[in-house]
């Protein structure tokens, strides 16, 4: 199906919108499902809401295998222990997460407004466009400005040695 067709279905546009491809039973690259994602009722709060887009059991991925991870796994903060996550979030100003750390490897993305990220030695503040590599080191986060901040945040399970 073409992907206007698929678009004007969709019940979900612009923040949010996650489109899946995949390889139909002809062997056609496909648009498999176009919908929102799914809120995160564990992380989303007063000042920040989060979308799971994506979780991936393992990794590497099976990509044979078309099945929407996020119908059937259940929503955890931390990516599955040999897999990933995506997450949309938005922050809104004021919002402050304190120290943390988990044993992932981040990819944040910014898509609008700006975030610091605070360090046990230094901070940084991050713009529209610019990414983040976290590497499960301790973290804290804050909303820099008068705007809200909206990233992308893929979390891969890792492990320390």
């Amino acid at each position: 199906m073409p992907c206007e067709a698929q678009k004007n279905k969709s019940s979900s546009s612009g923040v949010g919108r996650c489109v899946v491809t995949g390889t139909n039973s002809s062997g056609k690259s496909s648009i498999l499902t176009d919908g929102p994602g799914v809120e995160d009722l564990i992380v989303s709060g007063p000042k920040i809401k989060s979308t799971f887009l994506w979780i991936e059991e393992q990794v590497p991925v099976q990509l044979n295998n078309n099945s929407n991870s996020l119908r059937k796994t259940d929503l955890n903060f931390l990516p599955p222990s040999e897999g990933l996550s995506a997450r949309l979030m938005t922050c809104e100003p004021g919002f402050y997460a304190d120290y943390h750390q988990t044993d992932t490897i981040d990819l944040i993305v910014i898509v609008s407004g700006q975030i610091e990220l605070i360090l046990d030695e230094g901070s940084t503040v991050l713009n529209v466009g610019e990414t983040v590599i976290q590497r499960g080191t301790n973290h804290a986060w804050r909303v820099f400005g008068e705007q809200p901040c909206t990233f992308v945040a893929i979390m891969i399970s890792a492990v320390k040695i």
